[in-house]
């Protein structure tokens, strides 16, 4: 009987320890686990908060570039800035821009409207205004001259502070044939010491016109346009018109010592 009841004791404690073993294993095996999913949620957390702040910068990107698109030019602006200048003694008409040099107010132009001596008026709708030339160098084809009487509402451009690039988009404003306010579109295709070449279509009367970026800040003075008539040995061949610029470095040298 003795022998009966310490083989049971002794069975009995192995079940003892066991389940002691078993409880202390299933806890260590419950708290790996709970840390491993803690880690886990945090870890998806994280990459949550990630995702969440890419989808949130991409949104604002594009939003920005939308606003952009649609801000890029003011083109009311611009209009008012341009002005239809005629020369009295020769009575040709070209254009204008109006700008500010240190808080004056003038018109930047072309040389080839007319002579030092010669007198200059700005004309709106029914109404003109009397100019005084500044300077005039026929060299790189650039007058300014400032007004006698300034008119009422006018607008003035930012002279840009970056030169624009080859494939850069570019409008022109001014006033072919002396109709008022014509935009055209185009890039910049070449580049030389003084001047742009470009594909915006330019007419007779633009000259004076202003060139400007995609900010709608002046780049250059429109004041040529280079016909090249292609095929000669055909009547009427085709022909390929490319507008010609004064660019910004040269408007600066310009104006620099005013």
């Amino acid at each position: 009987m003795r022998i009966l009841k310490a083989i049971f004791n002794f069975v009995w404690d192995i079940i003892k320890t066991f389940n002691q073993i078993f409880l202390i294993a299933a806890i260590i095996t419950t708290c790996v686990l709970t840390i491993l999913n803690n880690r886990s949620l945090g870890l998806l957390d994280e990459k949550t908060d990630v995702m969440s702040e890419a989808i949130t910068n991409y949104h604002k990107y594009v939003v920005g570039i939308v606003k952009e698109e649609h801000q890029r030019l003011n083109i009311e602006k611009m209009l008012k800035a341009n002005v239809l200048i005629v020369n009295k003694t020769g009575h040709s008409m070209g254009s204008g821009v109006i700008i500010k040099i240190r808080n004056k107010t003038y018109i930047l132009s072309v040389a080839h409207l007319g002579k030092r001596h010669d007198k200059y008026i700005i004309r709106e709708g029914s109404h003109t205004y009397g100019l005084k030339l500044v300077k005039m160098d026929k060299k790189v084809d650039l007058a300014l001259f400032r007004f006698i009487d300034i008119p009422l509402g006018i607008e003035y451009i930012k002279i840009a502070d970056k030169e624009p690039s080859i494939g850069d988009k570019i409008t022109c404003i001014g006033n072919p044939a002396g109709m008022e306010d014509a935009v055209t579109d185009g890039v910049i295709m070449k580049q030389t010491k003084n001047s742009y070449f470009i594909t915006a279509k330019i007419y007779m009367g633009n000259s004076g016109g202003g060139l400007y970026n995609q900010k709608g800040e002046l780049v250059g003075i429109n004041h040529a346009l280079m016909t090249v008539v292609a095929g000669l040995d055909i009547i009427g061949g085709p022909t390929f018109s490319v507008g010609k610029s004064v660019n910004l470095k040269t408007i600066k040298r310009f104006i620099r010592y005013l």
